[in-house]
């Protein structure tokens, strides 16, 4: 006699959310905001080091510098 809870167990196929081609797209995009993002924080920190009027706000130059080492974390 066999017993009444018996469990077949099949395998569970799981299908990707997103295609290859979404996900390339994806990532090259949020790479150029990341790369933008670097270059642009350089650039501040760069007009901060060369512009008298800007060496004055240090709060700036913080930013930029902060906002750059960010991603290090």
């Amino acid at each position: 006699m066999q017993p009444d809870n018996v469990t077949v167990s099949q395998p569970i196929r799981f299908e990707p959310l997103y295609g290859t081609a979404h996900i390339v797209i994806t990532a090259f995009m949020l790479g150029f905001i990341i790369i933008g993002t670097i270059v642009g924080n350089m650039f501040v920190v760069a007009a901060i080091l060369l512009d008298r009027n800007l060496q004055a706000s240090l709060h700036k130059r913080n930013t930029g510098v902060a906002d750059r080492l960010h991603p290090v974390d």
